[in-house]
């Protein structure tokens, strides 16, 4: 299902703003085919910077001008723009290996990471979207192995190649600098003798920050603007909410079919487990001077700990959005690998049997993940939007349709309209519908709120017409007042 958050993303990948989209909504008919342009015809890199800078700079650059001259190639479709980001994953299993022969001095490692990466639930479900957070995990990978790669021997090349690659993660994601402050915590606890690496680093993060300066003016200029665009975050979690979906996220960078059944959960026990041993063995490890197992630590804290503080001063719940903590999953991932790495090569045959168990059921439990989540349409990361693809399809093509849309549901409509016949008429008012043509229907309402639905009831019938939706959590919309709400996404009215 492509949804909301996607929807943006093409948005912004075409170079047309947000503006835009709101000033259809002026009481007047328009064709579908306009709002799917605007996600579909690119205004070019001018217009697509232009519409990041002055409407969600905190997005960073790289992936939308990348994906724009992807789309230039391969076209705007949604199949197109997505098989952009399942590259980008790809990629990312290869910068697993990278990373994992490195950290353990072994191929085997490597391989070991990579699996990892390539059935994870968090890696597959965000190679499969329209985002940046894909090419923010390669970023890591890739910053994450250069960094050891010149803590091993240092020179000027390989700290110039950390500090490109901390140049490009920023422009990906402003939350690279978490990943700059662990790379800080692990050179800052090397041996006294070897402290003259400090040097080199310092060089190339200074370097990184100073070329972020100027976008990193346009976020706080933008502070306020993006204050509103989470602000559906800046709510606190009950203390059991706040357990329960982070032992959620801890799973879903390996497992998260519980969530279509509770009995899933019992798969849970042996996982954390698992997780548990592995941070253990890296904090060990790390005590005895290993860097690897120092990074994954600095990875696992250096973004996790600054998020809780902060939701514990501003009462909100930011730490429990799965996609903030990309650093935090990577690290997890790395302490898993270099755990089972080391157990799978270890002397004692009953280890490296046990080893193998383990490393076979977490592959395991990714393949699970993928088969149980894919009949769904809305899952962890959409399941307060609309499943878009099955209001489209509930309404019928002949006689042309008229939908009418109000201004408050504009960002589902802009996903919709991906879907809709280019020639299905959109009815697009603020509030209220004023001088409807009877004779322009069929008349559709797409996730009307009580007034309006009280407006249409008034002047003929309205009847439900939402389509059944397999959500893997159908109340949380309800629960959250969200006005995107799978039950109440369309009205069919008879004037």
């Amino acid at each position: 299902m492509f949804w909301v958050d996607e929807a943006f993303s093409s948005l912004r990948i075409s170079g047309h703003t947000y503006a835009q989209v709101t000033a259809l909504f002026d009481g007047r008919l328009h064709d579908a085919a306009e709002v799917a342009a605007l996600q579909e015809t690119p205004q070019g890199l001018a217009a697509t910077v232009s519409s990041i800078v002055r409407e969600e700079p905190q997005r960073g650059l790289a992936y939308y001008v990348g994906a724009l001259f992807w789309s230039d190639v391969f076209g705007a479709g949604i199949a197109a723009e997505r098989a952009f980001s399942a590259m980008l994953g790809t990629i990312g299993i290869g910068l697993g290996f990278l990373l994992g022969r490195r950290a353990t001095r072994s191929p085997l490692g490597g391989l070991v990471l990579a699996a990892l990466i390539a059935l994870s639930p968090f890696h597959i479900r965000y190679s499969q979207q329209v985002r940046e957070y894909v090419l923010f995990a390669d970023c890591v990978l890739l910053a994450g192995w250069l960094l050891l790669r010149a803590l091993e021997r240092p020179n000027a090349t390989r700290w110039s190649l950390f500090a490109v690659a901390s140049v490009f993660g920023l422009c990906v994601e402003p939350l690279f600098g978490f990943v700059l402050l662990a790379a800080a915590a692990v050179v800052a606890f090397e041996r006294p003798l070897e402290r003259a690496k400090l040097a080199g680093f310092a060089l190339a993060a200074t370097a990184a920050l100073v070329s972020f300066i100027p976008l990193g003016l346009l976020n706080l200029q933008a502070t306020a603007r993006t204050a509103v665009g989470v602000s559906w975050a800046g709510t606190p979690y009950a203390p059991q909410g706040y357990v329960t979906k982070w032992v959620f996220n801890l799973g879903a960078t390996f497992f998260d079919a519980e969530l279509a059944s509770r009995w899933w959960a019992i798969a849970l026990v042996p996982l954390l487990l698992l997780m548990a041993y592995a941070i253990v063995f890296a904090v060990r490890r790390a005590r005895a001077g290993d860097r690897a197992s120092r990074l994954a630590l600095a990875f696992l804290g250096c973004t996790s700990l600054p998020f809780i503080l902060g939701d514990i001063v501003k009462h909100a719940h930011y730490e429990a959005v799965t996609r903030y903590q990309v650093v935090t999953w990577i690290g997890l991932e790395l302490a898993v690998a270099l755990a089972l790495t080391a157990a799978l090569t270890s002397s004692d045959a009953r280890l490296r049997l046990g080893s193998t168990v383990a490393f076979a059921a977490v592959l395991g439990y990714g393949a699970i993940s993928t088969i149980v989540s894919r009949p769904y349409e809305l899952w962890w990361d959409n399941n307060q939007t609309v499943a878009t693809a099955s209001v489209a399809a509930a309404i019928p093509s002949h006689p042309t349709p008229t939908i009418i849309a109000q201004r408050a549901v504009a960002v589902d409509l802009l996903a919709l309209g991906r879907y809709l016949y280019r020639d299905d008429r959109l009815f697009l008012v603020r509030s209220r519908p004023v001088g409807l043509d009877a004779r322009s229907g069929p008349y559709f309402a797409f996730l009307p709120d009580a007034s309006l639905r009280s407006v249409l009831g008034r002047h003929g019938k309205l009847v439900n017409a939402s389509p059944a939706v397999r959500s893997i959590v159908p109340h949380l919309a309800r629960e959250s007042g969200d006005q995107s709400d799978p039950q109440n996404a369309l009205w069919r009215w008879y004037p």
